[in-house]
């Protein structure tokens, strides 16, 4: 019996074949490398003569930036808007002033440079206790309202201020006449007694209208506003107030002794100017922070210094002279 051989498979032209592409995807895998190599800044390599595994390309990543040391970062400053000379508003820049130059003082305790913002007297609290600023001068404890006193911390007690309330002088008998009690139109003077103001044994003389500013809060008056006696009218700062009162659109004003003795400089000794007329009680002021802000300690303990030095308290006193 014949046995006959299997057929043997030509497999030369096919291995040719699949050799040449062999060659090809090596060639493919080859620039594939080089081209990721250059992208990624480094120098190619010699060619490999066997085959080699596909290189992944690299991502480069970027560095996060670190945050700025405390001791760089400003120190923000918040400047009540409406703040009248010679708190703030010194030639017309609000970050002049004497509450300006507490904060510099503040920030150069911290070896810190310092930013002044100025900030909306009624959104201040907010402000504070979401520490978009690291703390405001002055307050009074009794101007910040119960609910929000918790979200704070207060400095020790750096001066005291005191309100004043004037009026136009009277003149001839008129000083002798007790003013009626009124209510009229907001910015218009007192029907035929634009100049009344006598003189005040207190409180419970008051009647009539009062410049105020808005936005300010006035305890020991709240009572006559109730009653409805006494009438406040808005103006934007202390400053304004006092020309209220001055160009007879008020009875009285209220405001700062250091606002009124900085306007009396400015006045002319024949120029109509109010008169003082009652004091009102002394408040000490302080520096607010938040309660909860990183820069807390730091600022309490600097403001701590400042008040022990008693340089705030010197210039306070000088600002309050009137000089008339």
């Amino acid at each position: 019996m014949t046995v006959r051989a299997p057929r043997q498979r030509d497999t030369d032209g096919q291995t040719g074949r699949e050799t040449g592409r062999g060659h090809a995807c090596r060639a493919a895998f080859r620039r594939v490398a080089l081209a990721v190599t250059l992208l990624a800044g480094s120098a190619p390599s010699a060619p490999a003569q066997t085959p080699s595994a596909p290189q992944l390309p690299v991502v480069l990543i970027p560095a996060v930036p670190t945050p700025a040391p405390a001791a760089e970062r400003p120190l923000r400053a918040g400047v009540l808007e409406g703040t009248a000379p010679p708190r703030a508003g010194v030639d017309g820049q609000f970050s002049q002033g004497l509450l300006p130059d507490l904060m510099r003082m503040v920030a150069d305790d911290l070896a810190r440079p310092v930013e002044m913002i100025s900030v909306p007297r009624k959104r201040i609290y907010q402000i504070l206790a979401t520490d978009q600023i690291d703390l405001v001068c002055t307050l009074a404890e009794g101007w910040i309202p119960t609910p929000e006193r918790p979200r704070f911390a207060l400095s020790v007690p750096l001066f005291s201020e005191q309100n004043v309330i004037v009026g136009m002088a009277l003149s001839g008998s008129a000083a002798a006449e007790t003013p009626e009690a009124g209510r009229p139109e907001a910015g218009k003077p007192e029907a035929g007694r634009p100049d009344v103001a006598p003189v005040l044994n207190g409180l419970k003389d008051l009647a009539g209208t009062i410049a105020t500013v808005r936005g300010y809060l006035y305890p020991d008056l709240d009572p006559l506003f109730a009653a409805g006696t006494l009438t406040r009218i808005d103006a934007p700062d202390e400053a304004a107030a006092l020309k209220m009162v001055t160009h007879g659109r008020t009875r009285y004003a209220i405001l700062n002794r250091m606002v009124y003795g900085w306007n009396s400089r400015t006045v002319p000794p024949s120029a109509p100017f109010p008169l003082p007329l009652l004091l009102m009680r002394p408040e000490p002021v302080y520096c607010a922070v938040s309660a909860t802000g990183p820069e807390r300690d730091a600022v309490l303990g600097a403001l701590r210094r400042i008040a022990a030095s008693g340089q705030v308290e010197q210039r306070v006193l000088g600002l309050q002279d009137v000089w008339r």
